[in-house]
């Protein structure tokens, strides 16, 4: 031994490998507690989050309504970390290097892994709409949508003459969020203010198209009573100082204009290695792994999985969490990786405003005071489980 310069290899049995978890999004928060249940000997796992608490996209339409506060939908990703045995870096990512098995961003030093998992989030779409980026606020990410909404309200509660806000979307983001920022105000506001008028403007034939037809008829009933104006079939083209304009010539007039369109994968994963759709959505096999890379996995809400994809929704991001917490831990353990399949049928909950909702789970639809009560529930014991796990 004296005689002979060893390196790790010579010991490999002994080396430490290293687990990378991009992103605290709600898949990487279902592995971190699956990790927590079961752990792996002699394997560093980090973390790069650029914030230490996550909000759950579930309960954030209750947080702008008012009906919770804010440390009651945010998860403390510390905490977690700390029961999971995981080190915390916080930061932001913009550039993987899948030959040198490096990650680094600004202010991040390169990160090296063996094995790599990818659930950043999704951000708002823009590109396409002239003037987007800089009039009105994103509804992604969430946190600087609240941060943004919170002065937004200030200067609303202080407008002398009736404040047009106009949302852009259509899907399920849009309407809770048309709802919940309508609710707010109305508490808000000054009696002797005037009272905002609120705009929905939908690319489709009608609201939730994605949904089931009871569901979009319900949606278009409660618009209708709220005094919420619906634009149906209007796509938006550019974005100004006094509103937006749309592909088929008209103007509509807003003082704020909130984006909720279609979420897509930050820009810079396009730049990379990693093989993605047009939209910069990674595209992944059956078992969650990159195609381009099986050491790279990804999840929730910005991959493209199979050329079929999946509904932009807190479910499925925690679907896939739970199966890409399987297949992360049987590649490192050198197990039998196992297909994600989608449920064909699941639970859809809508907040519509007040503490009332809208579900709809295969043929069961309903709505009321009573379904509120149900996704209250569910909602608070799912933060709570990850907050005390």
């Amino acid at each position: 031994f004296q005689n002979r310069n060893y390196s790790s290899q010579d010991f490999g049995f002994l080396r430490t490998m290293t687990l990378l978890l991009v992103g605290a999004g709600h898949s990487h928060l279902m592995v971190l507690r699956y990790l927590i249940k079961h752990p792996i000997p002699r394997l560093k796992i980090q973390v790069i989050s650029q914030t230490n608490y996550i909000p759950y996209s579930g309960m954030i339409p209750g947080l702008i309504a008012g009906h919770y506060e804010w440390q009651e939908c945010h998860i403390k990703l510390p905490q977690l970390c700390q029961k999971a045995g995981v080190e915390l870096l916080i930061g932001k990512i913009d550039d993987v290097d899948t030959e040198n098995k490096t990650v680094s961003g600004p202010g991040i030093a390169p990160q090296s892994y063996n094995w790599l998992s990818l659930n950043i989030g999704s951000q708002s779409h823009l590109d396409n709409i002239q003037g987007a980026k800089y009039q009105g606020i994103a509804a992604k990410p969430i946190e600087d949508f609240l941060n943004k909404w919170q002065h937004l309200t200030k200067k609303i509660c202080n407008h002398k003459s009736n404040y047009k806000i106009a949302i852009v979307g259509g899907g399920a983001a849009s309407f809770e969020l048309a709802l919940a920022v309508q609710y707010q105000l109305k508490k808000r506001l000054p009696a002797t203010a005037p009272e905002p008028k609120f705009i929905l403007i939908v690319p489709a034939k009608q609201v939730l198209p994605s949904h089931k037809p009871w569901i979009s008829k319900q949606a278009q009933k409660i618009l209708r009573r709220r005094k919420i104006k619906l634009h149906t079939n209007s796509v938006v083209t550019e974005a100004h100082h006094y509103g937006v304009n749309l592909k088929n010539g008209e103007s509509i007039s807003a003082n704020t204009v909130i984006w909720a369109t279609q979420a897509g994968c930050p820009s810079w994963i396009k730049n990379t290695s990693i093989s993605c759709n047009e939209q910069g959505f990674i595209r992944v096999n059956t078992f969650l792994q990159s195609i381009s890379d099986p050491d790279v996995f990804a999840g929730g809400d910005m991959i493209d999985f199979y050329d079929n994809p999946l509904p932009n929704n807190g479910v499925f991001s925690i679907q896939t969490g739970k199966m890409l917490a399987h297949n992360i831990h049987n590649t490192i353990t050198n197990k039998k990786l196992l297909p994600f399949k989608p449920q064909k049928q699941f639970l859809n909950l809508l907040l519509i405003g007040n503490k009332s909702a809208i579900l709809s789970w295969g043929n069961l639809t309903g709505m009321g005071r009573w379904v509120w009560l149900w996704k209250n529930y569910l909602d608070r014991r799912f933060v709570r489980k990850l907050n005390s796990d």
